[in-house]
């Protein structure tokens, strides 16, 4: 997706802890994503503690766009699953 065209898309992303609360969520902000953080949705204190089977199962109900850092999500079959 380019510059502009994830804002125009109307699509949301969720941004796992990896990939952090502030340089990338504001840089893909900066290019028109509309997206939320871990810490945003669940509080920083929450989001540490939170399993990723939870979190990743809550936000693709919403419909969300999972971005994720995290490739030992990949090897966890039911989180690899609920990510697809």
């Amino acid at each position: 997706m380019v510059a502009g065209e994830a804002g125009e898309s109307g699509l949301t992303f969720f941004l796992d802890r990896g990939l952090g609360s502030k340089i990338v969520p504001n840089a893909l902000r900066e290019a028109g994503w509309f997206l939320e953080t871990m810490d945003e949705r669940y509080g920083k204190d929450d989001s540490q503690r939170i399993d990723d089977v939870q979190w990743i199962e809550e936000a693709t109900i919403r419909g969300d766009i999972l971005l994720c850092k995290d490739l030992a999500i990949t090897r966890n079959l039911v989180e690899a699953r609920s990510s697809l």
